[in-house]
């Protein structure tokens, strides 16, 4: 019988974690650890005196919470290791009052959406992410037109699953914005100022008027060589219009200055994007297919 004592995490575990083989990155930084500390708590579980799996928690905004960086040391999986976590982890988020939890999982990684859908999530959304430089050559056959994002509600509602929309409860808002804040975590945990910090354009794409499509640009401010750029089209044609549409964007970016980008994309029709994404990979894009679950908390 494996005797698991599961706590909260200290500093000076860390040699404990990374001896595990701990992949990710830990706070170093006074700063990061001050953020961490004021909206973070990690989790780690331990055999006598070795981590055998840890996790951790984000409060994402409001009553919101985000579970990230879920591990088992290879030396401990399949032993229940990340279920005793996560239930620890949702004793303490009805401590503090959440009442919804989210989380992203590689979209090939079965064992771990069989154990999140297992604790009740559901799939609200799938997205690619990545990485990569600018200077490529994709189509650069559209006109694009900056707009309001007022304009844009209805549009990008097309191409959004109910369920994504009725989770984070954005209705009529700006919602493309929810999902978008979850990629910069500082401003999420600065969530009071952050729109002092924001630069933003958004583009609409006409051709003989006809709207088929938009591209918002987000340039973050401690992330000025790397802006974010997140398309959506609703033509027939997304497969052609996606290329175009970021290939068009790609001159905006050029005479800005800016070497790369980030990318992201969530719209519920996303195989449409898949060109779109080879020819990014084939040029060096570093990118993952992942999904978003959540649930409430009872």
């Amino acid at each position: 019988m494996l005797k698991l004592r599961i706590r909260t995490y200290k500093q000076s575990d860390l040699d404990a974690l990374l001896r595990s083989g701990y992949p990710f990155a830990v706070e170093k930084g006074l700063l990061d650890r001050l953020l961490s500390i004021l909206t973070s708590k990690r989790f780690v579980a331990f055999v006598e005196n070795e981590v055998a799996g840890t996790l951790t928690v984000t409060k994402y905004k409001q009553k919101i919470w985000e579970i990230r960086y879920v591990y088992t040391n290879p030396s401990y999986r399949r032993r229940e290791i990340a279920s005793n976590l996560l239930s620890y982890a949702f004793s303490f988020l009805r401590r503090v009052g959440a009442r919804k939890v989210i989380l992203d999982v590689l979209h090939d990684n079965e064992p771990a959406k069989r154990l999140y859908e297992k604790f009740g999530f559901t799939i609200l959304t799938q997205f690619f992410w990545g990485e990569g430089p600018i200077d490529i050559e994709l189509k650069k056959d559209l006109f694009l037109k900056r707009c309001h994002e007022g304009m844009l509600v209805d549009m990008y509602k097309s191409c959004v699953k109910d369920d994504f929309i009725r989770f984070f409860d954005v209705k009529d808002k700006f919602p493309w914005l929810t999902f978008i804040e979850r990629f910069d975590p500082l401003f999420c945990r600065l969530l009071p100022i952050k729109e002092a910090f924001f630069r933003s354009t958004t583009f609409l794409r006409e051709k003989a008027e006809k709207k088929i499509g938009f591209i918002v640009i987000r340039n973050f401010l401690f992330k000025e060589k790397s802006p974010l750029l997140v398309p959506f089209v609703w033509d027939k044609n997304k497969k052609c219009l996606a290329e175009s549409l970021f290939g068009s964007s790609q001159q905006i970016l050029v005479k800005r200055g800016f070497k790369r980008a980030r990318l992201l994309i969530f719209d519920k029709n996303i195989e449409y994007y898949q060109d779109l994404v080879n020819t990014l990979r084939r040029n060096g894009w570093n990118i993952i297919q992942e999904y978003c679950m959540g649930r409430s908390i009872g």
